[in-house]
């Protein structure tokens, strides 16, 4: 018969066959649920071992296993197994840490990765609330795609990067450290040498303290400051204004060429303005612009297409101006050629202060001669024989200390008598 209720005292080990006898011997065996709850009291506890040689399945709401070690021989676990569509929950494990914040290892839906986090959150949650996220502290990692630091990336031992690198924040490397490429949009400061076989892009500043090799372009949107200087084999570009040729070693700068300590350059051209304190030029120098220079400065040859302003200069050589020049202090020449001047002709001041010429005004070397009129304001003295050849008009006293004599004999005037003779006749 089925059984209606299971009592302690009903379920023995006796192997009696009659009727009334609900012993269990080991040819009986229950029927399938002919056990229920109703037939069992609440809370059942097993005090000895229970070994389940087939599958157990567990139905209710929470499973809790209280115990100090916990085995599994499966190596695969599958959580939230009854999930169907579109994943909606959060899937991993939480740690709980008593009075402080707990943490979990789970993959966030919401993030679509797995994270490392603290959490306030109860193990019966389906979604986690990240409070903030946990340290790790691995052997080695390996990125098969981009790796994203929020923070500093500190890296004390070498490193190797074969393919792209971003960084937005600061990058510090105290070591040696070698990249085929890297690019970042933000500060990067490198304690020891630098070598990137591949192109290089930065955005904002790199700052190297130690030595760097660059086989390769090195492309810099933001501001470069070198402490050690700049040994490169191939061409130097800075945004198409500052240009330093593989071959020749030319400088070519668009902008404004600032220097403040000496310097030494065999051949130099400028399209821009050229701002030197101190120069020194050994070789021929071409500026296309406005030539600046506040310092004394010494050229043994200089030439210029634009305007060159100079507060003192030294030219110990020939020096050739193509526009104007300006010079706001004094200016000692030996010697200065002219070329629009000719020669003979007596130089003077023209239109606001240019130097030129006059065929009326000639000088020989011993006769000075003006086509035109001649006003003197003054005294004029004669040392030799003063001739006119036209007529002659004067409003003043005529004082001749030797006499005068107008066309050799026709009127003179004796110079210690004062006698006076005419060739011809003196009308009245």
């Amino acid at each position: 018969m089925a059984i209606t209720r299971i009592k302690n005292n009903q379920v023995t080990t006796a192997s009696g066959t009659g009727t009334g006898d609900l012993g269990i011997d080991g040819s009986t065996k229950l029927w399938d649920q002919s056990v229920t709850d109703a037939k069992l009291v609440d809370n059942l506890t097993y005090n000895s071992s229970l070994t389940v040689t087939g599958n157990l399945t567990v139905q209710g709401t929470t499973t809790t296993i209280d115990t100090t070690n916990t085995l599994v021989e499966d190596p695969i676990m599958v959580l939230a197994s009854n999930q169907t569509g579109a994943g909606s929950a959060d899937i991993g494990f939480i740690g709980e840490r008593g009075d402080n914040t707990n943490v979990a290892f789970v993959w966030d839906e919401s993030a679509d990765s797995f994270v490392a986090i603290t959490t306030s959150d109860a193990d019966s949650n389906t979604t986690v609330t990240v409070t903030d996220y946990a340290d790790m502290h691995v052997g080695g990692i390996t990125a098969d795609d981009n790796a994203s630091v929020g923070g500093t990336l500190a890296v004390t031992g070498a490193s190797t990067l074969t393919g792209n690198t971003a960084i937005a924040g600061t990058l510090a490397v105290t070591g040696a450290t070698t990249m085929s490429t890297a690019s970042t949009s933000g500060a990067a400061t490198i304690g020891s040498t630098l070598g990137v076989t591949g192109a290089t892009t930065l955005s904002s500043t790199l700052a190297v303290s130690g030595a760097s090799t660059l086989s390769s372009t090195l492309n810099v949107s933001g501001l470069a400051s070198l402490d050690g200087g700049i040994d490169a084999d191939g061409a130097f570009t800075v945004a198409s204004a500052f240009t330093v040729a593989n071959g020749s070693g030319n400088v070519v700068t668009t902008g404004t060429l600032a220097v403040t300590g000496a310097t030494t350059m065999s051949t130099a051209s400028t399209s821009g303005e050229a701002t030197l304190d101190s120069a020194v030029i050994t070789n021929n120098a071409t500026v296309g612009g406005t030539l600046g220079v506040t310092g004394a400065t010494s050229m043994s040859t200089a030439s210029t297409s634009g305007a060159a302003t100079l507060n003192s200069a030294v030219i110990t050589n020939g020096a050739t101006i193509g526009t104007t020049l300006a010079v706001t202090g004094e200016s000692t020449l030996a010697s200065a050629k002219v070329s629009d001047l000719t020669s003979g002709r007596v130089v003077l001041a023209g239109t606001a202060g240019a130097i030129e010429d006059s065929g009326n005004l000639t000088f020989s070397g011993s006769a000075l001669a003006v086509t035109g009129t001649a006003s003197v304001s003054s005294n004029a003295t004669v040392g030799g024989t003063l001739g006119v050849t036209g007529a002659t008009t004067i409003t003043g006293l005529l004082t001749a200390n030797a006499g005068i004599a107008v066309d050799s004999d026709k009127f003179t005037v004796a110079d210690s008598t004062g006698n006076t003779a005419i060739a011809g006749t003196i009308l009245q």
